[in-house]
């Protein structure tokens, strides 16, 4: 028998888009761990590359050992995306710190031998793997606003080695980080809504990180017979980037053109000439129907323009939001919206992909692990292709939004959800042109803080028309996904 399934989950009905040839699996990351559901892994080894590496080394025979053993854990080939190392998030201003003298000192040399050695260190132990080095995360944030501020104007001369500052840095002091979280937490609220996309990052982040990363990556990728196609750079993430400032200050750092005091070979490139991918955080997690217009003209305006091959999502759902037990929900939801636009953009993997933060986390059978798995089950390692308005007509009330695909076996993919996350919806089932014999077997299956479970309903075929009745009411937060079997 074979599986129709019904996923709701879109603002409006979405057009019938290129018949996508990726399984959905192709599109889907996780974050720090692997998961079979899954063809791409995020973070992997935090601490372990860039500065960390540097910290740790005597000399600058650089020891990548624990690096590549961390990585050596996610087999097959399955592709990584990396921390380079560095500024990070840049909530750490002893690092910031620490890391532009060492680039002032010698003008960025260090830097970019230490990323050339670990860029081709991992290509050449993992031949079968496509790398992607992210360059920062959450650049436009007030982390990185915060700790860069004081460069701003500095011309401060660093005449002395800052080598041993670097290896003097404590990362796993329990107190020193609980210390830094609570200055964090005091300074958030006045310094956030001034440094948040912050225009005077932009020139410290290109100048002093991503410039001299990227060269050092360029040439490192130069130097074998397929490095130049697995390894790829992916431009530091945008924390909230469903946010129309965040949006604006996007576009003005992929227009910053490199002057290069420390990347020499990059001068006078912009941004845009320079990074693979465009690295994005909560552009569809978050609610309301903004996101699809904001990442429809992300793709039209950058896709394609200089070197950005891709905009991905590195960050959707949230370790918070999966503490509640909304993980698999707003899996279930965040992989509709996505899909959809993927169909009517006709976009590939390489081109879009969304990690999943949080996945294994909440109470059991209501993560997101959980509603990937039920996914996978259910329709196996297939595309997932929208169809037309009209062949699925719902019966539903509270403004859900829907979206509808089938499989590559012909089977039909239908999820709902509420489109205002403080309003509840009713699912009262749907209706579809049927030829044939009954099905033999439905499952519907809700989403919810309290796990999954299966709402009773009624089935009829009359005229052609297969109509699947039930009085299911979902909470703002929940998803519904409907499976029908057919011969």
């Amino acid at each position: 028998m074979r599986a129709i399934i019904v996923f709701l989950a879109a603002v409006a009905l979405c057009c019938p888009g290129i018949l996508l040839s990726a399984s959905w699996m192709d599109y889907v990351s996780t974050q720090d761990e692997q998961a079979a559901w899954a063809s791409t892994v995020r973070g992997v080894i935090r601490g372990k590359t860039g500065i960390a590496v540097m910290q740790a080394s005597a000399s600058e025979s650089y020891n990548f050992q624990p690096l590549l053993h961390s990585l050596a854990a996610v087999k097959g080939t399955r592709d990584l995306i990396l921390p380079v190392g560095g500024l990070g998030s840049g909530r750490r201003a002893d690092v910031v710190d620490s890391y532009i003298r060492m680039i002032r000192y010698d003008g960025g040399k260090r830097w970019r031998r230490l990323i050339h050695q670990q860029t081709r260190e991992v290509a050449a132990r993992f031949p079968g793997q496509h790398v992607y080095w992210q360059v920062g995360n959450e650049i436009n944030s007030w982390h990185f606003g915060t700790s860069l501020s004081g460069w701003t104007d500095s011309d401060e001369d660093v005449s002395y080695d800052p080598i041993e500052n670097i290896r003097m840095l404590q990362w796993d002091d329990p107190d020193e980080r609980s210390q830094r979280k609570e200055e964090r937490k005091q300074s958030k609220n006045q310094l956030k809504k001034f440094n948040r996309n912050n225009s005077d990052v932009i020139s410290l982040y290109v100048e002093y990180f991503l410039a001299p990363t990227a060269e050092a990556i360029m040439d490192a990728r130069a130097g074998g017979a397929d490095f130049g196609e697995r390894i790829k750079i992916v431009l530091g993430t945008i924390a909230n980037s469903h946010n129309a400032r965040a949006q604006t200050w996007l576009d003005s750092l992929l227009n910053y053109r490199i002057k290069g005091e420390f990347a020499p070979k990059l001068a006078g490139r912009k941004v845009s000439e320079v990074v693979d991918i465009i690295a994005l955080h909560y552009m569809v997690s978050s609610p309301g129907p903004d996101w699809h217009s904001a990442l429809r003209k992300m793709y039209g305006n950058w896709l394609g323009n200089g070197s950005i091959t891709g905009i991905w999502s590195t960050e959707e759902i949230g370790k918070k939001r999966a503490m509640s037990n909304l993980g698999g929900a707003s899996a279930i939801s965040v992989l509709s919206r996505y899909t959809s636009l993927w169909n009517e953009l006709g976009i590939d993997p390489s081109q879009g992909r969304v990690n999943f933060w949080g996945w294994n986390l909440g109470n059991a059978g209501t993560r997101a692990d959980d509603a990937m798995q039920t996914l996978m089950r259910l329709v196996g390692d297939t595309p997932l292709t929208s169809v037309a308005e009209g062949d699925v007509i719902l019966q539903s009330g509270g403004k859900p939004e829907s979206y509808f695909f089938k499989t590559a076996k012909g089977q039909l993919v239908l999820v709902q959800f509420s489109a205002n996350q403080r309003k509840s919806s009713v699912f009262n089932g749907f209706k579809t042109p049927w030829v044939g014999e009954p099905p033999s077997g439905i499952t519907l299956i809700v989403f919810s803080a309290s796990g999954q479970h299966e709402p009773e309903h009624e089935v009829t075929l009359e005229n052609g028309w297969l109509t699947v009745s039930t009085p299911a009411v979902l909470s703002p937060r929940d998803a519904i996904m409907v499976v029908v079997d057919r011969d």
